[in-house]
């Protein structure tokens, strides 16, 4: 250990009253030296934290997501069929009115000698739209005798006849009634113009029963 230089001096001048008593007790104590070189205190060098260098951490580059150009389902303008509502023809009461099959035209039969009316031998008479039984009369005094017309006749055997009206049919300029006989053993479908006259005979396939009242 290093003493510091003031308690040294102290030291120093106590020893030397300490000779200077021993020795001549009345002699006067010496003057200390006043001027004595006082060494100076070196400085200790007190070490300072000096701070090292720490490596800063470089930032990493974070990679980035690129973004992808996803696809859009774009629309595409695609026609659609458009479904066109076709009107259905409202069904009519008016039956297809054909001539019967069972009265053929090589198979006519010849009229009896004995009808009391006149018996056509033309197969289409009556059973055609275009050869229809003219019974004339019109919008008044045709419906009445078309009913005495079909009331005269009767079946190839002479059976009853019974009719219904089916309705009215347009042919060219004029209106045509459809009519249905039925008799025992068959049917037929006959046409009647009430707008033109001839005179009437009984179709192929009919008798009557007397004269047609017309």
């Amino acid at each position: 250990m290093t003493q510091s230089p003031k308690k040294f001096s102290f030291v120093l001048i106590f020893l030397i009253c300490l000779l200077a008593a021993c020795s001549d007790p009345v002699a006067e104590p010496t003057a200390t030296q006043a001027n004595s070189p006082t060494p100076e205190p070196t400085a200790t060098a007190v070490p300072t934290n000096t701070p090292t260098d720490t490596a800063t951490p470089t930032p990493t580059a974070t990679p980035t997501e690129t973004p992808t150009n996803t696809p859009t389902n774009t629309p595409t303008n695609t026609p659609t069929a458009t479904a066109t509502a076709t009107p259905t023809p409202e069904p009519t009461n008016t039956p297809t009115l054909l001539p019967p099959t069972a009265v053929p035209a090589t198979d006519t039969p010849l009229p009896p000698s004995n009808s009391p009316c006149a018996i056509s031998t033309d197969p289409s008479y009556g059973y055609t739209q275009g050869n229809a039984i003219r019974v004339g009369g019109e919008f008044l005094q045709g419906p009445a005798r078309s009913r005495a017309y079909l009331d005269n006749l009767l079946g190839p055997a002479g059976q009853a006849v019974s009719y219904v009206r089916n309705g009215s049919i347009p042919y060219e300029e004029i209106i045509l009634d459809a009519y249905t006989l039925t008799y025992d053993g068959g049917s037929a479908i006959l046409y009647i113009d009430i707008y033109t006259f001839t005179e009437p005979r009984a179709p192929v396939g009919f008798t009557c029963a007397g004269p047609f009242p017309l």
